[in-house]
């Protein structure tokens, strides 16, 4: 697989599928096999839009999560018109969802990360929900996902995007 990392800009994009790009080479050795998938991997929601729909990627890696769900809405209906698998990234938001905030209501307390793992991979268009556990015991905590692999209630999926909410309005936004 290659994957073209953080393209943030349309420039970015139309440079890896102009003629002087890598394009062309790409698309040669994922026919001849010895490339098998062609990714992408961005912040960006119009620009993953816009490739999604290109025809030319076999994956789309996005950010998505409790504090960024837009993807759901603005990327999204693409990969699924292009059958692309998904990759979700930065699933916790950098840590951020598993820490209280000023704002949230009395009594509630954060969930642990596997069950932010099960928020993402519960919505239909995610495939694979990447994680960077800190050392042995946070993986084996996040792997217990799988073998308690349930969806989300609509209470509890509201009450983590409520949580998300909060997240995203008290820690502030990347560009």
């Amino acid at each position: 697989m290659v994957t073209f990392y953080y393209v943030e800009h349309v420039s970015e994009w139309e440079q890896v599928t102009s003629g002087c790009g890598s394009r062309e080479h790409l698309l040669g050795a994922r026919e001849s096999g010895t490339v098998r998938l062609i990714g992408l991997t961005t912040h960006q929601r119009d620009l993953a839009a816009r490739t999604a729909d290109s025809g030319l990627l076999d994956l789309l890696m996005i950010r998505y999560n409790a504090a960024h769900r837009s993807a759901g809405t603005e990327v999204f209906p693409a990969t699924r018109r292009g059958c692309l698998p998904v990759v979700a990234f930065t699933c916790l938001r950098w840590g951020t969802l598993l820490k209280a905030t000023p704002d949230d209501p009395p009594g509630f307390t954060p969930p642990p990360a596997r069950e932010w793992y099960r928020y993402v991979l519960a919505h239909p268009d995610v495939s694979v929900a990447l994680m960077a556990p800190n050392g042995r015991d946070e993986l084996n905590s996040n792997l217990r996902l799988l073998n308690d692999w349930r969806p989300l209630t609509d209470r509890r999926a509201d009450e983590m995007s409520a949580h998300g909410d909060r997240v995203h309005h008290v820690a502030g936004q990347f560009l």
